[in-house]
């Protein structure tokens, strides 16, 4: 389902030994297919880039790497991200 995105069965894979699933081999083929139509539903609504005007020269030396528009924001996490991390401050009771 992946083809070449070897990046991404790696964090998938990770993400299933630290869940440790009942049913390890469903639950790779679900988060890899969700993990495909957010993907596909997050360039579905993505607007398209417009190229920026020039900026001034003494603009750009005072900003270099940083686009004077948009601010250096982290991208959200993606709703499994934050499940994964909610439930990394749940105490493991096994063997309790």
């Amino acid at each position: 389902m992946l083809a070449d995105d070897a990046a991404t069965v790696l964090a998938v894979l990770a993400e299933c030994e630290a869940f440790n699933p009942a049913e390890p081999v469903s639950w790779l083929e679900a988060t890899i297919r969700h993990r495909l139509a957010a993907e596909a539903a997050t360039e579905a609504t993505a607007p398209t880039a417009i190229a920026p005007a020039a900026a001034p020269a003494t603009a750009t030396a005072a900003t270099a790497g940083q686009n004077s528009l948009t601010p250096d924001i982290p991208p959200p996490a993606s709703p499994h991200a934050q499940r994964m991390a909610a439930w990394a401050t749940v105490p493991d009771l096994e063997g309790v």
